[in-house]
C-alpha cells in the first residue's frame, strides 16, 4: 500500500494496548491526536460502508416501507443504492418524529413529510447532484448511529473506544464470543490532513488564476452530542465520501464500473483521488494496526480493566445488561492460579 497508509502489525495485546497511548515510543513522529480512530473485527476488510457493502443490499431493499422491483442489470446501479438508502433514512426520520423524538431539521427530509411513501425525491434527482445532501448528513449520522445501513462511516476521537468495538465479542449466534480467526485491526484517519485539503481547495477558489485544485470529497459529519448519550459517550463522529449516483436516466450507463466504484473501501477513494492528481499525497494519512485475534479477549479485557465496556459505551439499562451477560465469554481462572 502506498505511504499514504501507516500498516503496522504487533504480536502482542500488550503492545498493541501501548501503541494506543498518545506518548507510546511505537509511533514517533505520529500524533494521535490529528488522527480519528474506527475498530474492525475483521482487517481484510476495507473501510466500506453498510449501505455499499455487497452483503446488505438485499436485505436493505426488504426493509423498506414501498416494494421496489428493478431489472437485475441495475440492482447495483449508484442511483438505485441512493434511492434504497433515502427510503431507510427516510422511513428512520419520519417514524422517529411522528413519536415525537428529536430530529435534526432537513428540507429534503421534512418535504412532503405528510406522505407515508414518497418516490419524488429520487425521481427528480439531479443528474450531477451530489449524494447525500448536505442537509441530510446529520439525519443519516443519527439513523445510521441507531443501526440503519447508510454510507456513513463510524469514528470515535478516543482510540480505546475503537478498540473496544474491534474486540467486542457477539453475545448470541453460531458466532458468538470472541473472534479467533484472522486479525482485527484499527483504522486512523488523519482529520488535521482532511482540513488541509479543503482549506487548499478554498483558497483556490478565491484565486482563479491559480493551479485548480479539485474538491475533496471527504466531509467529516460532527452531529450534536445533546440528547444522544451513546454517540457522547463513545466519542463518535463519522465520514461520509460524496458521490455524484446520476439519475433514474441514466441507470443504463456504465453500470458495471460505476458499481465497482461504489465498492471501494474509503482507502481506496482516497489513493485515487491522489493518483488523479499525480501526487503521492499525505504521508501515514490513515494508520492501520493489526493485531491476532487470539489476543482479543486479553485486550477486552485490559479495556474492561480501564472501565471500556458496554455499561460506559451504551449508557443505561441496556449496556449495563450487556456487560453482565458478555461475562459468559470471558475466560474464567481462579484467583491462585
Amino acid at each position: 500500500m502506498s505511504n499514504l497508509v501507516y500498516e503496522k502489525h504487533l504480536s502482542t495485546a500488550e503492545d498493541f494496548m501501548d501503541f494506543l497511548l498518545p506518548w507510546s515510543e511505537q509511533h514517533k513522529g505520529i500524533d494521535l491526536k490529528d488522527y480519528i480512530f474506527r475498530g474492525q473485527r475483521n482487517a481484510e476488510h476495507g473501510l466500506i460502508p453498510f449501505a455499499l457493502r455487497e452483503s446488505e443490499r438485499e436485505g436493505m431493499r426488504k426493509k423498506m416501507n414501498i416494494f421496489l422491483e428493478t431489472h437485475p442489470e441495475h440492482t447495483n446501479s449508484p442511483c438505485i443504492l441512493a434511492l434504497v438508502e433515502y427510503q431507510l433514512i427516510r422511513d428512520f426520520y419520519r417514524q422517529s418524529d411522528m413519536h415525537g423524538l428529536p430530529v435534526p431539521p432537513s428540507k429534503t427530509l421534512r418535504n412532503l413529510h405528510y406522505k407515508k411513501t414518497e418516490f419524488s425525491t429520487m425521481a427528480n434527482w439531479i443528474e450531477d447532484a451530489v449524494w447525500l445532501p448536505d442537509d441530510m448528513l446529520e439525519a443519516a449520522a443519527l439513523a445510521q448511529h441507531y443501526g440503519i445501513p447508510t454510507r456513513l462511516l463510524d469514528w470515535s476521537y478516543n482510540p480505546l473506544v475503537a478498540a473496544f468495538f474491534a474486540t467486542l465479542p457477539k453475545l448470541e449466534g453460531p458466532q458468538s464470543g470472541f473472534k479467533r480467526d484472522g486479525r482485527f485491526c484499527i483504522w486512523g484517519l488523519n482529520t488535521e490532513a482532511v482540513g488541509t485539503l479543503h482549506q487548499v481547495y478554498d483558497a483556490a477558489k478565491l484565486h482563479p488564476m491559480s493551479m485548480p485544485f479539485p474538491e475533496f470529497p471527504l466531509k467529516l459529519v460532527t452531529p450534536p452530542y445533546d440528547g444522544n448519550p451513546n454517540l457522547a459517550a463513545q466519542q463518535g463522529l463519522f465520514t461520509h465520501w460524496t458521490s455524484q449516483p446520476g439519475s433514474i436516466k441514466s441507470l443504463a450507463s456504465d453500470l458495471l464500473n460505476s458499481a465497482n466504484r461504489a465498492e471501494y473501501g474509503l482507502e481506496k477513494q482516497i489513493e485515487d483521488f491522489f493518483r488523479a492528481l499525480m501526487s503521492t499525497g499525505t504521508a501515514n494519512m490513515l494508520l492501520k494496526v493489526t493485531l491476532s485475534n487470539t489476543e482479543s479477549e486479553k485486550v477486552a479485557r485490559y479495556l474492561r480493566d480501564q472501565g471500556y465496556g458496554p455499561s460506559r459505551l451504551f449508557p443505561g439499562y441496556d449496556g449495563v445488561t450487556q456487560e453482565i451477560n458478555e461475562r459468559i465469554h470471558f475466560t474464567r481462572k481462579r484467583k491462585d492460579e
